[in-house]
């Protein structure tokens, strides 16, 4: 499959606003981390290992969890939602994300995207591979983790942690694929490398709130 200029856009359009605001205003972690971290990661033609998210769960739950200091953010497309820090607001990062949000003051941002399964002839495994590609395909000197299984929301998934450099900086992505109902999602969590080094679990966290809504 080849990956759609759109996709690749959306991937890592949140790197180039971190080249454009530089470093965050602010190091301290945001109102609502502690909360957070305490809240339920074109394909090549060579073949690559198929890595198989956790089983779906029979049940889905779609009440998302909300911490102290966060608050819901319903995807443009109805189909998802998720809780983000109070101090985020809405943003205009990608034309073809459902939820833009983030912050200039810490230089975090999220992105949603999430696509029909009907397009696509790939499993999830492939489908989160891609995705690696496009991002690791705009950057230099990319380092990233192996895939790790995660039931988000009740739905099974693949995780990496990325950095990468970018023009201005070394940028660090927490790239999420989940193999939903009738859509696949992506979330990627954009920031400086070394705020992904030091927020990791507060930002897989945020991630850990996606849920579908049913629709």
């Amino acid at each position: 499959m080849t990956i759609p200029n759109s996709r690749r856009v959306g991937a890592v359009l949140c790197a180039a606003l971190l080249t454009a605001c530089g470093a965050p205003t602010e190091t301290a972690d945001p109102p609502g981390a502690a909360a957070a971290s305490s809240a339920p990661a074109s394909r090549p033609s060579t073949p690559k290992p198929s890595v198989s998210p956790s089983p779906r769960p029979s049940v889905r739950p779609t009440r998302v969890p909300v911490p102290p200091g966060m608050k819901v953010v319903t995807a443009t497309d109805r189909h998802s939602r998720m809780a983000i820090p109070v101090t985020w607001s809405r943003m205009e990062l990608s034309d073809s994300a459902v939820v833009e949000v983030g912050t200039d003051r810490y230089a975090e941002y999220v992105i949603v995207m999430s696509e029909d399964k009907r397009q696509f002839t790939e499993d999830i495994g492939e489908y989160a591979e891609d995705w690696v590609e496009a991002i690791a395909g705009e950057a230099r000197r990319v380092r990233k983790s192996k895939p790790r299984r995660v039931t988000i929301g009740g739905m099974p998934g693949l995780q990496y942690d990325m950095q990468g450099d970018v023009e201005g900086g070394r940028v660090g992505w927490v790239l999420t694929s989940i193999d939903g109902a009738a859509h696949y999602h992506n979330i990627v969590v954009t920031t400086t490398a070394s705020r992904v080094q030091a927020n990791s679990r507060r930002l897989r966290a945020i991630v850990a709130t996606f849920r579908e809504t049913g629709r």
